[in-house]
């Protein structure tokens, strides 16, 4: 009974999740998650002429795809949709518990007031997981392209 882990307030899941995504983030990306520093000009998408860039290649291939399937028949891609869905429904649940294990603590220690206003808040953890859903967006060539092929 005493190799168990239980709940804690600082381990709500029993367990450490952010190690596990740690390892997880370097597999992909080569680099360790806790090594991520957010840095204004040299980050992808941390410009507003990047930002507007990613927006406007997004309109654009979305719109050339439309022109380009306009006079054909849509490609039948509904496995790999349900493929795609089920993979971005369970990176979400894993994002979310680990936003929970970094927030938990912070709440039920100091309150929602302190966890929204404070500076000491913004942890190195918490902002390597608010940016990690923008990183399939520095490549916005591959968001529309399913759209665009199956296009009704």
């Amino acid at each position: 009974m005493d190799k168990i882990p239980f709940p804690t307030i600082d381990r709500p899941f029993a367990i450490e999740l952010w190690p596990i995504f740690d390892k997880c983030y370097e597999l992909v990306l080569g680099t360790p998650a806790h090594d991520f520093q957010f840095q204004q000009g040299y980050t992808p998408l941390s410009t507003i002429p990047a930002v507007v860039m990613a927006i406007l290649a997004y309109y654009a291939i979305i719109w050339a795809g439309w022109k380009m399937m306009k006079n054909r028949q849509p490609m039948k891609l509904s496995g790999l949709f349900m493929a795609h869905n089920l993979l971005l429904t369970v990176l979400s649940a894993g994002l979310l518990a680990l936003f929970i294990e970094q927030l938990f603590p912070i709440l039920w220690r100091h309150g929602i007031f302190y966890s929204i206003c404070s500076s000491n808040c913004w942890t190195q953890k918490i902002v390597t997981l608010y940016y990690v859903p923008r990183l399939p967006h520095s490549s916005p060539a591959l968001s529309p392209l399913p759209l665009c092929v199956s296009w009704r």
